[in-house]
């Protein structure tokens, strides 16, 4: 059996494919957010300040290609757009969930303060690749 959706494929459905995974490729509602190299800004998600949710990003290059990332580090960074500070993402955990098709989520991280902030994911193996920035704009209540 084989799913394939966008370019992402999956065969064997075994053990090893975890079950959020699934759930997430099966849910019309979720689906992972491209995230492209080189700079390239992606639509804003609004949110309300206090939110703590799971972000689910997909590495690709600037044709849209997934970026497997299965060796090497991934890191998320989080600056403010208004003030450029770097915002702490302390706590936080950034995996690699379905490594070979990119697929990295962003959870344990709360928006604490209203205002506008770039995401960015590095990957770095031997060199650092830098896709981003999604901006994320956190409302009040």
């Amino acid at each position: 059996m084989e799913l394939i959706l966008s370019s992402l494929v999956l065969s064997g459905f075994g053990s090893r494919v975890y079950k959020e995974i699934i759930e997430m490729l099966i849910n019309p509602r979720i689906r992972p957010l491209p995230l492209i190299e080189g700079g390239l800004q992606s639509l804003p998600t609004s949110i309300l300040v206090g939110d703590n949710f799971n972000m689910i990003f997909q590495l690709q290059d600037i044709n849209g290609s997934p970026i497997d990332v299965s060796t090497g580090t991934v890191a998320v960074s989080v600056y403010n757009k208004q003030t450029g500070a770097v915002v702490s993402v302390a706590g936080s955990t950034t995996t690699k969930s379905l490594a070979t098709s990119g697929i990295i989520t962003f959870s344990n991280f709360t928006w604490a303060t209203v205002g506008t902030y770039n995401l960015y994911i590095s990957y770095t193996n031997s060199t650092v690749r830098k896709f981003g920035p999604y901006r994320v704009e956190v409302e009040a209540l």
